[in-house]
């Protein structure tokens, strides 16, 4: 199984090319230069949460879209079971 990084980098690779956005676009929007943007889309680096939503809004996609299914869940449980502690 890919990593939460891997697949999250995998879901950004896949929507930039359906809206056939290139990785310069995406640089350009984060203020960060094409070799951290490709890091990032390679899985070597991790995406923040800031990064995903400003990626969503340049596409116009919620940000949610990036996370898989299998890896939202887990987080999920993690949430509940901190919440059910406090």
């Amino acid at each position: 199984m890919a990593s939460t990084t891997d697949s999250i980098a995998a879901e950004v690779r896949a929507e930039l090319a359906r809206r056939r956005c290139p990785a310069k676009d995406v640089a350009a929007a984060l203020g960060l230069d094409k070799s951290a943007v490709s890091r990032r889309l390679n899985g070597h680096t991790r995406f923040t949460v800031e990064d995903l939503a400003i990626i969503g809004r340049l596409l116009g996609v919620e940000p949610g879209r990036f996370l898989s299914a299998d890896h939202v869940a887990p987080v999920v449980g993690a949430v509940s079971t901190y919440a059910d502690k406090s």
